[in-house]
């Protein structure tokens, strides 16, 4: 009687440790398949920040080869002017 009580009450014990195990076990590989993706998705994230950046970097380089052409050209025209006092172009005519 008491030692069958026992033995039951045992091997209730024992499955219902097995069967939250089982759901533990099964927890355990989802949670660990879930932070190898969050950290996969952080190592994407501050790649595409870097990329951003590149990006601007290399759009402000490129701006500012351009402004530095326009600004060689003025230089050039300022200083034929301060120069010789006339700014030489396709419509002028030397004298």
């Amino acid at each position: 009687g008491r030692r069958a009580a026992q033995v039951a009450t045992m091997e209730a014990v024992m499955e219902l440790f097995q069967y939250n195990r089982g759901n533990f076990m099964f927890d355990r590989k989802l949670r660990q398949t879930r932070e190898y993706m969050e950290q996969d998705m952080r190592i994407k994230q501050f790649l595409l920040y870097r990329e951003d950046i590149r990006d601007l970097t290399d759009l402000t380089v490129s701006k500012m080869d351009t402004y530095l052409m326009i600004a060689l050209l003025e230089i050039g025209c300022c200083l034929d002017l301060l120069v010789e006092g006339v700014i030489r172009g396709a419509g002028s005519e030397k004298v």
